[in-house]
């Protein structure tokens, strides 16, 4: 089974040091200044993981291929990550954030990213999530 198939669930890749995912997903929340990408509310700083509002979503899962990168990453709300890993939630090449609404998808508001683009979602990637569940439909 792909991880496409698993649903987009969470997991670590065989040997990856939990260490550094720990780290990854500090960083990620310090660069996005603890901010939803999807709907732009900020939350408080937690010392604490996992934090209590936000998640790290990967567009394409660690069990399908993908990795702990900023180009295949992005932080999320827990409600959110769920919208994202059923497909209800996609991003379009243009990071404009797309809702399912039945058999038809409503554009939303821009996706937040980082001021530098090194830190931006790859669009190859968010592509890659979306085609994925727009085959399915």
């Amino acid at each position: 089974m792909s991880g496409f198939e698993e649903g987009f669930g969470e997991g670590f890749q065989s040997g990856f040091a939990l260490d550094d995912a720990t780290a990854f997903t500090r960083l990620m929340f310090e660069l996005y200044e603890y901010r939803c990408a999807v709907t732009g509310e900020q939350f408080a700083p937690s010392a604490q993981l996992p934090h209590p509002e936000l998640e790290i979503f990967l567009f394409l899962p660690l069990a399908a291929g993908g990795a702990l990168s900023f180009g295949n990453a992005t932080v999320v709300e827990g409600a959110v990550k769920g919208l994202m890993a059923k497909g209800l939630v996609v991003v379009d090449d243009n990071y404009w954030v797309l809702g399912k609404d039945g058999a038809r998808w409503t554009r939303g508001q821009m996706l937040w990213r980082h001021a530098d683009r090194a830190f931006w979602p790859d669009r190859a990637l968010m592509a890659r999530h979306r085609e994925y569940f727009q085959r399915r439909d």
